[in-house]
């Protein structure tokens, strides 16, 4: 077995990490799952979450923390304030075999910079549509010029990783440089029909041949919750026996919660409480147009609901149209409403997708993917045989 000194260093310096919930904190977290499984050694870099966080190792990984400041908009998530000596100085006396840059704030510019320094391979995870998300939050002019920065950030590094060759493809016609796809798992055993509840469907007001079309994520601007809201209200005119559950938290769900009463606002859920809301669902309306990737359909997909997406982000990579989801063209949202009433209309088509859909998520292992990395950027390192990769990426 090898001892610590001969395992493959890998550091991952990130502005979000678990307990937060979001997309980056998710996928890192199941990627160094799949890592310390495989006998990796991992250092995570990040700011501090609270005043208590001293950054020492659990779960056996290494934690440094650096001070940071709130995200305009995220106020729950911090950027990393720049700190390019401490790094330089902690990676001369353990020094990586490779470093994974999440996040484009000021920490991961440091982190880029450290390396290049030392002479580390340094990749990058392209993750977050920043430069789409400005126009929902007044800054609209700023998209291009933060489509200039991402660039020039991704491009100090050896290469950047996707989640879907849509997005390669989007990043490479922007000039980015070396682009990959490293896709996304899902936890099959977490995410599954079978936390399906009576009791908590029976809470929202439906019986078993009533219909739960649930949203699950962040409740703000940039998720295009509009769409939603006018497509649950054109399903509901068609059948009353439906409610709409919204799980999660953000800026405007206090606003939603006044303006609709009869919606259900569950908050954010964690563990299998979520798990069994997803499962209690039937239809899962995902509209954003914003997202990379967009976990929570692989979960929706996984927990055997009908997913109805546009065809971007994940959708693109997974869903085949009325096989296991419903997916619209990205500029027709009168085409998104219309895919959910045909679900509303079909409940033999609807229950064909959502069997569908769960086959298509046990395809998706997380050791493929943790397997992709590897190969994408140290093969060398590799301790045990390489997986194929997941053939819908």
């Amino acid at each position: 077995m090898n001892t610590i000194k001969d395992r493959p260093h890998i550091s991952f310096v990130t502005e979000t990490y678990a307990p937060e919930i979001n997309g980056v904190s998710n996928t890192l977290g199941y990627l160094v799952k799949e890592l310390l499984s495989e006998g990796y050694d991992l250092q995570v870099i990040r700011p501090k979450q609270h005043e208590k966080d001293t950054g020492e190792a659990y779960d056996n990984v290494e934690h440094i923390t650096v001070k940071g400041f709130p995200l305009p908009g995220y106020p729950e998530l911090k950027f990393g304030l720049p700190t390019k000596k401490r790094i330089v100085q902690q990676w001369q006396k353990k020094r990586p075999h490779m470093v994974y840059v999440a996040t484009e704030g000021p920490l991961g510019w440091s982190a880029v910079s450290a390396a290049n320094k030392l002479g580390i391979p340094v990749y990058s995870g392209f993750h977050t549509n920043f430069q789409t998300y400005s126009q929902y939050y007044g800054a609209g002019w700023m998209q291009r010029i933060i489509m200039f920065y991402l660039k020039a950030f991704h491009n100090r590094t050896v290469g950047t990783m996707v989640a879907t060759p849509k997005m390669q493809d989007l990043l490479v016609d922007n000039g980015f440089d070396n682009v990959s796809i490293l896709g996304r798992g899902v936890d099959e055993k977490r995410f599954s029909p079978c936390y399906r509840s009576r009791p908590l469907r029976a809470s929202w007001g439906l019986s078993d041949d009533d219909l739960a079309v649930i949203y699950v994520g962040r409740i703000a601007p940039e998720k295009n919750l509009s769409l939603a809201i006018s497509c649950y209200q054109r399903l509901a005119t068609m059948n009353p026996k439906t409610r709409f559950i919204l799980v999660g938290d953000g800026p405007m769900k206090k606003t939603l919660e006044q303006k609709y009463k009869h919606f259900i606002f569950c908050g954010k859920k964690t563990g299998e409480d979520l798990s069994t809301h997803y499962a209690s669902g039937d239809i899962f309306l995902f509209p954003s147009k914003t997202d990379t990737f967009g976990n929570v359909v692989t979960e929706a997909m996984a927990s055997g609901l009908g997913v109805v997406s546009f065809n971007d982000a994940s959708a693109s990579a997974l869903i085949d149209h009325q096989i296991n989801g419903m997916k619209a063209d990205l500029d027709d949202d009168e085409q998104f409403t219309r895919h959910a009433l045909s679900l509303v209309n079909q409940p033999t088509l609807l229950n064909e997708i959502r069997q569908q859909a769960r086959t298509t998520a046990l395809t998706l292992s997380w050791n493929q993917i943790a397997q992709q990395l590897l190969a994408t950027t140290q093969p060398s390192l590799s301790i045990g045989q390489t997986n194929e990769y997941a053939k819908c990426f």
